[in-house]
């Protein structure tokens, strides 16, 4: 192919562009699309059982754009729904309450359509419980799919090597918590590789050419210079497998045989630069988050409008589903009536612990004098951070947050009194109001090593209270 006729960069989708078969299969295929979106439309909504207040339900489909005649509840039990809800009436008259919630079928993993990348899930009260535990195995796992089915086999392998492979190239950094040595232990360059590449390969962000896929990793060289990652063409490509490789050795026709020192990773300056970028012609930009400037949108003078803002169902969340995350200080000074902490000095098994956690939430729920002495301390809590950004003690820290493949922003929690270190990571979401002005709604907490994560996807976070070297990864 003529190297004017070539396009420099390359729509990447998710979505395979084959056509259906026949109209029959095309509207079994928007059926199921319809399901799967009503149903994360539902647990979007839903409390630690998993029940949804149906007017809720009703707003977040308007939200998504999903249009319906008549009564919702109606609506649900069409047969294109069939066997997906299971529904619950409170009281009765004018007073009564509707609620849905999916049922047994839908509450399990969801089998994507055909052609699309795996990873629509609708949580079970017992992946919220998980997810809540350790955030990282339903994001990691939905990421490894879309890259590892579209383009290039990144199984937990492949993303040590491409790990490793980049290290001996990039500046400089701290890519392990706490006093782990990061020249050979390096979780957080992983998770960030992982994170950045699923993120250009859903937006297509990449430039493709007949022999090259070549994404721009955001990081820098030691000399300061882009690095970028660079796939081969799977020439002998067989059933099931993606269709670029990752691998250190190249051939081409000056070269019948080239090892790169730093595997799949290249900078314009290395040997194998000047080969691949007349297959590309240009070399791809880094991956564009939008304004993450968060000075350039909060108020000067009010706090008012940088406290997020909760309802009864962010408490539920962020108090019941994430009770494994509430620092144990805090579940020390008032613990649930049925589960009194363990005494001082006293150790647990590891099947104590598990049950521990996993009945943490409910003991908390019914205790209501608990549930609000804990939100009394966050939001003090909260209240303390705002007042620490409005004075610029603090910074609000962008994020990517995986899960919703959106930007959050961070606040830090600490709950030892003034000058404390923080403790948690309060995640909430910017919107623009009516009047031009931001607000912010809060969505969960993060432990600090998880946040860690989100932020370092975006850029290296620039403030104190987000230092790895004195974050201990609670997974380790």
């Amino acid at each position: 192919m003529d190297s004017q006729g070539k396009s420099t960069t390359r729509n990447i989708c998710v979505v395979d562009s084959s056509e259906p078969e026949n109209s029959g299969t095309q509207e079994r295929e928007r059926d199921r699309a319809l399901r799967v979106a009503v149903c994360d439309a539902v647990r979007a909504c839903a409390d630690a059982n998993g029940w949804s207040l149906l007017a809720r339900v009703g707003i977040s489909l308007q939200e998504r754009g999903i249009a319906y005649a008549g009564k919702l509840g109606d609506y649900l039990r069409t047969p294109v729904f069939r066997g997906l809800f299971e529904f619950s009436t409170e009281g009765g008259g004018n007073v009564a309450a509707y609620y849905v919630r999916c049922g047994t079928v839908s509450r399990g993993k969801i089998r994507p359509m055909r052609g699309a990348v795996s990873g629509k899930y609708v949580l079970t009260a017992a992946d919220v419980r998980a997810l809540a535990e350790n955030p990282e195995p339903i994001v990691t796992n939905a990421a490894r799919d879309l890259l590892s089915e579209n383009f290039v086999r990144f199984d937990e392998k492949a993303q040590a090597q491409m790990a490793g492979d980049v290290l001996r190239l990039a500046k400089r950094e701290r890519w392990a918590f706490g006093n782990k040595n990061s020249g050979t232990f390096c979780p957080i360059l992983k998770e960030y590789l992982l994170h950045m590449l699923s993120f250009l390969a859903s937006g297509g962000n990449a430039a493709e050419g007949d022999r090259f896929l070549v994404f721009n990793t955001g990081l820098r060289s030691k000399i300061d210079a882009p690095i970028f990652l660079v796939l081969q063409k799977n020439d002998e490509r067989r059933r099931g497998e993606p269709p670029w490789i990752y691998s250190p050795e190249f051939s081409w026709e000056r070269h019948p045989f080239f090892r790169n020192a730093h595997g799949g990773f290249c900078t314009p300056a290395d040997e194998i630069a000047e080969t691949v970028e007349a297959d590309i012609l240009k070399w791809p930009a880094p991956a564009d988050f939008g304004n993450t400037e968060p000075d350039e949108f909060l108020p000067d003078t009010d706090p008012a409008e940088i406290f997020p803002e909760f309802n009864y169902y962010h408490w539920r969340h962020i108090i019941l589903e994430n009770a494994v995350r509430l620092p144990e200080g805090i579940l020390r000074e008032f613990p649930p009536e049925s589960m009194p902490p363990p005494p001082p000095g006293a150790t647990l098994s590891e099947s104590e612990c598990a049950i521990r956690r996993s009945r943490l939430g409910a003991a908390i729920a019914a205790d209501k004098d608990c549930f609000t002495y804990l939100r009394g301390r966050i939001e003090a809590s909260v209240r303390a951070a705002v007042e620490d950004v409005r004075i610029g003690a603090v910074k609000i820290v962008p994020a990517y947050y995986p899960l919703k493949k959106r930007i959050s922003w961070l606040l830090p929690l600490s709950f030892g009194g003034s000058g404390s270190a923080p403790e948690l990571a309060l995640v909430t979401e910017r919107e623009i109001g009516e009047n031009g002005r931001p607000h912010y709604i809060a969505r969960t907490i993060f432990p600090l090593a998880w946040a860690y994560r989100s932020a370092r996807v975006i850029g290296r976070p620039d403030c104190d209270w987000l230092d790895p070297a004195k974050i201990e990864d609670w997974r380790e």
